[in-house]
């Protein structure tokens, strides 16, 4: 018989801008039944040990992942790590430079709210953040705080989103060096929810010929026509389906963990995958 275990690749937590602590994610992962979940906050691998020791009690297998905004030409493109080695010292590299332009574009779209009159200051941003890399969702949660505006999602289309008047650029890492660096830390490079991201064949392509080992085909943003598209584009080019919920927690968008769920089937080649960049580092 078949395993029908399933895993989330694809979630984030309180060390980013999720909601949950690492070990209160690996609880609701267990509470959904869930037999794996990778653990990819943006930027950071700060949360995984905690919810590598949650999950060894609680007989999840935690996957140590990250989450990085890069950039090809004009797109900005999610790449997430899998298996990677948190002692990898160029993905904390590359995390120390990604949080440190983070600051910066905070510290101006807090200064262009202010000048717009709303009730923000860095301090509070900061306070929202906890410790976290700073992040657009947090500006947002301090305008609802102070009663700006009614919700996070109000926040980005009147201010924070792309075009509107405290909208900053992101800095990031060309794509293709992202995956060197994942492939340096002996992880799997998968490109995350590309239908949201408009990333198309063509783009898939050329990132498959710089290394990509597979994309996410299964995700909250990709109704079952887009996964069937992707799907097929995984067999096209050779790329490894992935898939997850991109869950941030109670109250952070529409997707519950064990409603987007993959084949442990689906882990497991990610992880051979991941053994061999593994293997080549010698």
């Amino acid at each position: 018989m078949g395993d029908d275990r399933r895993a989330d690749l694809h979630t984030h937590t309180s060390c980013s801008d999720g909601v949950l602590t690492p070990a209160d994610l690996v609880a609701q992962a267990a509470a959904a039944g869930l037999a794996a979940i990778a653990v990819t906050d943006h930027d950071t691998t700060s949360g995984v040990a905690e919810a590598v020791g949650a999950g060894a009690e609680r007989g999840i297998d935690v996957v140590p992942g990250i989450e990085i905004s890069t950039r090809t030409g004009n797109r900005e493109i999610h790449l997430l790590g899998l298996f990677v080695d948190l002692n990898s010292e160029v993905l904390a590299e590359i995390g120390q430079r990604q949080r440190g332009w983070r600051r910066e574009r905070a510290e101006v779209m807090v200064e262009r709210a202010a000048n717009l009159g709303l009730n923000i200051d860095l301090a509070r941003v900061d306070a929202i953040a906890a410790g976290a890399p700073v992040g657009r969702p947090h500006l947002a949660q301090v305008l609802v705080d102070e009663g700006d505006v009614a919700t996070t999602q109000e926040a980005f289309d009147r201010y924070l989103g792309i075009g509107k008047p405290c909208s900053v650029p992101k800095q990031m890492i060309a794509t293709n060096d992202a995956i060197v660096a994942v492939h340096l830390a002996g992880g799997a490079a998968v490109v995350a929810h590309p239908g949201s991201s408009r990333v198309r064949e063509k783009l898939l392509g050329e990132l498959a010929a710089q290394g990509l080992d597979g994309v996410e085909v299964v995700h909250p943003r990709h109704p079952h026509r887009r996964q069937h598209l992707v799907r097929g584009l995984c067999q096209k080019l050779g790329l490894l389906p992935s898939g997850g919920s991109d869950y941030h927690g109670p109250g952070r968008g529409d997707s519950r963990l064990g409603e987007h769920t993959v084949s442990m089937d689906w882990h497991e080649g990610l992880r051979q995958r991941a053994e061999r960049h593994q293997a080549a580092k010698g």
